[in-house]
């Protein structure tokens, strides 16, 4: 059945636990995952240009881990493409800018953290005014110096190969000046790694817990690490013997090893987050169990338990002594507490018996807290839950991730009302499609994730976002940029004020009722005075629109638009509606079985066939795309069968100018430059085209990022660059100067 959607049957690289960086071509790392797909001949060089970078990456991993930088200015978080995304402070908004791309990873990201200059004692002067940054993983341990522009890793530690661990890295800690760092894993092991020199070398394995290591917390004053995992316990240990002083000593003797001096017991689940209250005998703990543990380390006493969250606490974070207290969880909050004095027992000339009752942990009463301590506010950060938090070390500045795709910075000056300062966000779900408008500053995305967002083409960031309720498909802006239209899986249209200033902006103000099938796509005329619209019920419908400002509908009371015409265009399913530029009332639409045609539609009535072409391509017709100025009397068509053929349709010729071939997966989209002479097309071969769009019709240059290739779903072309979305959920931008001079 070939109407229905395709299927993805390629496999998704990076599931071993033993990855090895090579350095081949991007030919040999192609992954072809459309189930169309050939790969191209051994040894086959491209006669075209050839761009493995895009300037930008718009998408944010699930469940992605984040850090800052020691000063502050660096914000790093992951990307859904298995990339690292490096943000730096701009000195005048405050907002955090794109500034690296750390590439390198083949799996999901689980540890960020970052290492401040060189350190103490490097044995390399060379290494003074390094920024580093170390994430975890599947693959083990990965290292980069972090400067602007696309960055590789310069070391790496690999898992289930010696000395690295055997499963994934979960969590990451700096200790002892940065002299050491300290590595916890899945295979219930955490590592400890001298990094004095600049190199990475182990100098002692503890496997004391039962389970994964999911957390490591350090206090630099009193040489105390703790670890966790799932085995519901804390370990509290006195590293002093991993000093720079005794390193000569433990390569003379083995059984220097760290010690463990207290083993807390209490939470009733894994134990997901830790924080030491600096200068001070205090552990804080959060768990499964969905409570906060506050420990006194004199005694190794449980001194009180903290509830109120609804869901696992994924972040523990003392400040100021321990007079303020933040915690996170994965009921979506985030809660600040101003906590009751902490007294410490001292154990100096306590008799054994003293020790042990004090010992006992003191449980308190179900969502009740101890006399003293009070919740000052409780942060509804993120509807999905709150996968990770982050406090900046030089100022009141918060940053959080989301279960799903989401980054958000915050303002915590005022703890009593943190407030929003910045969002990132990536789709959760294949992009279906990307359309620019405003004169190319926003770019409007849509995805199976039920999501429409609005970026600023310029930095990336978000400046708007709807949920559309259901699986959206195809996606049009109108000329004015006042809405943009959205169809997919729920049959409905529906139009979305986007203008600065509109009281509705960003509500469903208009529903456009009426097809029986998902709409496969949809497009707004040149003049916005209409849409049209194909679905898998077979019919191709005009829809009128009004001008800007005239709807008034919400979300919760939308406007509703009744169709103007409706025909069934071929056979077979249409797949794509779309309008000629230069041509005033002239549509296009292909199917699926096969054909093409161009309608002509004058305001009223129902549309007029002009031309048609039976058997256009061998497979489904996927794609379509009108010229424009030189080549606005060309439609061009791509297919499942790899090609585009270019037609002049006002000639009614049934034979194409030109046939152009070098994908090597079906064809997912095409779209021509603002100007005319470009042609863009979107492939399932992981690859963006660009195209002479005019004769001889000669590919110019091949846009693939460097890594595993996943499936270009969607494009758009402007004046300056072209946009292209994927089904992992990313989007990236390609300024056509890079294209053109690559």
């Amino acid at each position: 059945d070939i109407s229905r959607e395709p299927r993805r049957t390629g496999r998704r690289r990076g599931s071993a636990a033993t990855i090895q960086l090579t350095q081949t071509s991007s030919y040999e790392r192609m992954e072809h995952t459309g189930e169309e797909s050939t790969p191209s001949e051994p040894g086959a060089a491209p006669t075209h240009k050839v761009l493995h970078s895009s300037q930008r990456i718009i998408s944010v991993q699930r469940d992605s881990p984040i850090a800052f930088s020691h000063d502050g200015n660096l914000l790093a978080y992951a990307g859904e493409n298995h990339t690292i995304r490096v943000l730096e402070r701009s000195g005048d908004s405050g907002d955090y800018d794109e500034y690296a791309t750390l590439v390198g990873m083949t799996d999901t990201v689980k540890v960020l953290t970052f290492h401040a200059d060189a350190p103490s004692g490097a044995a390399s002067s060379s290494s003074a005014g390094r920024i580093r940054l170390c994430s975890g993983g599947m693959g083990g341990i990965f290292v980069w110096d972090v400067v602007p522009g696309r960055v590789q890793p310069v070391m790496t530690i690999q898992s289930g190969r010696a000395p690295g661990h055997e499963a994934q890295v979960e969590c990451l800690c700096w200790i002892l000046g940065n002299t050491t760092l300290v590595s916890g894993s899945k295979d219930a092991t955490f590592k400890m790694w001298d990094a004095s020199d600049g190199r990475l070398s182990l100098l002692e394995t503890n496997d004391d817990h039962k389970s994964s290591v999911l957390c490591l917390a350090y206090s630099e004053g009193a040489s105390l690490l703790a670890s966790t995992g799932r085995d519901s316990s804390i370990k509290v240990w006195d590293v002093s013997t991993l000093h720079l002083s005794m390193r000569g000593k433990r390569a003379d003797d083995s059984s220097i090893r760290i010690n463990l001096k207290f083993n807390l017991e209490g939470h009733r689940g894994d134990v997901t987050s830790i924080g030491f209250a600096q200068g001070e005998d205090v552990l804080f703990s959060g768990a499964r169990d969905n409570t906060v543990k506050i420990w006194e380390l004199v005694s190794g006493t449980n001194v009180r338990t903290l509830t109120g969250h609804k869901a696992d606490v994924r972040f523990v974070q003392p400040m100021n002594g321990t007079k303020l207290l933040i915690t996170g969880s994965m009921d979506g909050t985030i809660k600040f507490w101003e906590l009751a004095p902490i007294e410490t027992k001292r154990s100096t000339n306590e008799s054994d018996i003293d020790k042990i009752l004090n010992a006992q942990p003191t449980i308190l009463a179900e969502e009740k807290v101890a006399v003293g301590d009070a919740l000052l506010h409780t942060l509804e950060a993120h509807t999905s839950g709150v996968y990770a938090v982050q406090l900046n070390p030089a100022r009141p500045v918060m940053a959080t991730t989301a279960r799903l795709n989401e980054v958000r910075v915050w303002s915590i000056e005022d703890t009593s009302s943190p407030l929003s300062t910045q969002e990132v966000v990536g789709h959760s779900g294949p992009v279906t499609a990307v359309r620019l408008c405003n004169e190319d500053a926003w770019l409007a995305t849509v995805s199976t994730d039920f999501h429409l967002y609005l970026f600023n083409t310029a930095n990336g960031g978000l400046i708007g976002k709807v949920d559309c309720g259901a699986g959206m498909f195809s996606l049009s802006a109108t000329p004015d940029a006042s809405l943009v239209v959205a169809g997919g899986n729920d049959f409905a249209i529906k139009a979305i004020p986007i203008a600065e200033g509109a009281p509705n902006r960003f509500e469903l103000a208009v529903n456009m009722p009426g097809h029986a099938g998902k709409v496969n796509c949809l497009a707004c005329s040149p003049d916005g005075l209409y849409v049209a619209s194909v679905a898998q019920d077979f019919t191709l419908r005009i829809w009128p629109l009004a001008a800007s400002g005239t709807y008034t509908g919400t979300t919760a009371s939308p406007d509703t638009v009744e169709q103007l015409a409706q025909v069934q265009p071929h056979k077979g399913a249409p797949m794509v509606v779309v309008w000629s530029l230069a041509h005033k009332g002239v549509l296009a639409t292909c199917s699926n079985d096969h054909d093409i045609a161009t309608w002509l539609f004058s305001g009223s009535g129902k549309p007029r066939r002009e031309w048609e072409v039976k058997g256009a391509h061998s497979k489904l017709v996927s794609a379509l795309c009108f010229g424009v100025h030189g080549s606005a009397d060309v439609l061009f068509s791509g297919s499942w069968d790899h090609s585009i053929k270019a037609w002049n349709f006002q000639r009614s010729s049934s034979v194409p100018l030109m046939t152009m071939t070098g994908h090597r997966g079906r064809i997912s989209e095409l779209r021509v430059s603002e100007n005319g002479t470009l042609l863009t097309s979107s492939s399932a071969d992981g690859t963006l085209r660009v195209w002479d769009a005019s004769d001889p019709f000669e590919c110019q240059c091949e846009c693939a990022e460097d890594g595993p290739k996943r499936i270009v779903t969607t494009v758009d072309a402007g004046a300056d660059f072209a946009v292209s979305g994927y089904d992992d959920g990313c989007v990236r931008i390609w300024p056509f100067s890079a294209i053109m001079s690559s």
